[in-house]
C-alpha cells in the first residue's frame, strides 16, 4: 500500500512522540472553528461529493483492503470493502447519480474502475489490465461510464506520464514525456472541464523539486509545462481555459492560478496545501501547518477559503492531523486526511 499524498510519511513520524498523550483525548463531535469533525476507520484520503448532503471517501481499512464510506450530512455512514484491493487512490463524482473510483488490486496486476450508487454504496468494480509498468491514479469523469485517468509508466527512463480516457468499459492510454533531466516524475492531481484537462505533480532536477502542468484535450493532445520550484498536489479547472492548483515550495504553501496550463499569478501561503475544489472561482484549499507555539501536536489541518485564486481567509482545525483531499458541492465542502492520533478524520462545513 502507497501511503496518503502530500508529507504524510513526515508528519507520521513526527506525531510518533505525541501518540501516546492523544490516543486517549475524544476527538469532539464539532470544533470552536463550526466545522463538523468526525472520525472514521481506517486510512481514507480520497473524497468526491455527490452532493450537498452526500460525499463518500476511500483509501483502506484496518484490515489493508480498499474501502469506500458514505458521509451524509457530515456523519459517516456505510462502508463498503473492496475484496482483492489494497487502496482506494482518487474517486471522482460527476453527478449526484455516482462516484468512479479508482482501485489498486492487491497482485498489483491491473486497475479497478469502481462504480459508486447513488447512495453512496459501491455497486461494482470492472479490472482492467494495464501496460507492465504502467500505474494509474488519478480520475476524472464527465459520466459514470465516462472518465479520464492519469498516472505514470515506470519502466521508462526518466518515468513518463500516462493519460488516457476510460469510456463504455474500454482503457485507451497516452504517453507523455517528461523533460530529459527530470528524476522521481510524481503524478498527483488531474482535473477536467469537458473535453480539456489538466494534469499536476512534480519531478526532481537535482536537489529540487519542480512542478509540471499537462493540458490534455480530447485525451489525446498534450503538453507539458513547469511551474517554478514547486510540488503540485491538487487542481481544480473551472473552464477550458483556467483551472486552480496548490501545493507547496521552498517558502511554503501555495495557490496557482493556471491559464491554458501556464502560471499566471501565485499566491503563498503559510500552510502546505494538498487538495483544492472550487464552485466556480470560489474554492476550498486544504492541507496542514505547524500549530500555534505551545501545542504538543505535529501538525493542525488547514481550511482555506479561496476567490479567485487569492486566499480570503485560514482555518486552523485542532482536531486534524492535516487533510489530503478535498470536495466540494455548492458552498459544501468535504474534507478528509488523518487524525492526530489514529485512523483519519472527515471535516465538513
Amino acid at each position: 500500500m502507497t501511503t496518503p499524498r502530500g508529507s504524510a510519511l513526515l508528519r507520521a513520524l513526527a506525531a510518533v512522540g505525541v501518540l501516546l498523550a492523544t490516543l486517549a483525548v475524544a476527538v469532539p463531535e464539532a470544533s470552536a472553528t463550526g466545522l463538523n469533525n468526525r472520525l472514521v476507520a481506517g486510512v481514507q484520503s480520497e473524497v468526491g461529493c455527490l452532493t450537498t448532503q452526500l460525499c463518500v471517501v476511500g483509501g483502506y481499512n484496518n484490515r489493508g483492503v480498499g474501502d469506500i464510506e458514505a458521509v451524509r450530512d457530515g456523519l459517516p455512514g456505510r462502508v463498503s470493502a473492496l475484496a482483492g484491493t489494497e487502496e482506494v487512490s482518487s474517486i471522482s463524482c460527476p453527478n449526484p447519480t455516482g462516484c468512479v473510483a479508482l482501485g489498486r488490486p492487491s497482485s498489483a496486476v491491473g486497475i479497478d474502475f469502481v462504480t459508486i450508487n447513488k447512495a453512496g454504496v459501491v455497486d461494482k468494480a470492472d479490472r482492467m489490465s494495464l501496460p507492465s509498468g504502467v500505474s494509474l491514479t488519478r480520475i476524472d469523469c464527465q459520466t459514470l461510464t465516462s472518465c479520464e485517468v492519469a498516472g505514470l509508466q515506470i519502466f521508462t527512463t526518466p518515468a513518463t506520464v500516462e493519460v488516457g480516457t476510460w469510456s463504455a468499459g474500454r482503457l485507451v492510454l497516452h504517453r507523455v514525456g517528461v523533460p530529459s533531466r527530470s528524476t522521481d516524475t510524481v503524478i498527483e492531481g488531474l482535473s477536467c472541464f469537458k473535453a480539456t484537462c489538466d494534469v499536476v505533480g512534480y519531478f526532481g532536477e537535482g536537489a529540487v523539486d519542480v512542478g509540471l502542468s499537462i493540458t490534455i484535450t480530447a485525451g489525446t493532445h498534450a503538453r507539458l509545462r513547469t511551474v517554478g520550484h514547486d510540488s503540485l498536489y491538487g487542481i481544480a479547472c473551472i473552464s477550458a481555459v483556467h483551472c486552480y492548483a496548490d501545493g507547496y515550495g521552498t517558502h511554503g504553501g501555495l495557490v496557482v492560478t493556471l491559464t491554458n496550463g501556464v502560471a499566471s499569478k501565485t499566491v503563498s501561503t503559510r500552510a502546505d496545501l494538498f487538495g483544492i475544489a472550487c464552485a466556480g472561482t470560489a474554492c476550498t484549499g486544504v492541507g496542514e501547518a505547524l500549530p500555534p507555539a505551545g501545542s504538543s501536536n505535529a501538525f493542525w489541518g488547514q481550511v482555506l477559503t479561496i476567490a479567485a485564486g487569492a486566499i480570503s481567509s485560514t482555518v486552523m482545525v485542532s482536531q486534524s492531523g492535516g487533510y489530503d483531499a478535498v470536495a466540494r458541492v455548492a458552498n459544501i465542502f468535504c474534507a478528509v486526511g488523518p487524525t492526530r492520533s489514529s485512523g483519519s478524520e472527515v471535516t465538513t462545513n
